[in-house]
């Protein structure tokens, strides 16, 4: 999902200790390990807000976002409805059509 101006995202701000990040950074390229520190703290930071997303938006909410969303990228409308006519075999619609 992209970025909003004026979202919380415009107001992160992490507070790290930058000798512990240069220590990890230093044993990272010693152990000639190849972890990219920056997408490993991404994908920590980004694993927490699913969980506090699962854990305070509804189920109902979270199921109607994700139903859009994949709608939207099939290209289906949601504004399409099926019409069917009652048991009755009567319809409001004319044969012809």
């Amino acid at each position: 999902m992209a970025k909003k101006t004026g979202s919380i995202l415009d107001k992160l701000e992490l507070n790290v200790d930058e000798e512990k990040i240069s220590l990890i950074n230093f044993y990272i390229k010693e152990d000639g390990d190849t972890l990219d520190l920056a997408a490993e703290l991404s994908a920590v930071i980004n694993n927490h807000i699913d969980k506090l997303y699962k854990k305070k938006v509804p189920k109902s909410v979270r199921h109607y976002i994700e139903n859009k969303d994949k709608e939207d990228s099939d290209g289906q409308h949601s504004d399409k409805v099926l019409v069917q006519p009652d048991a009755g075999g009567s319809s409001d619609q004319s044969e012809g059509i």
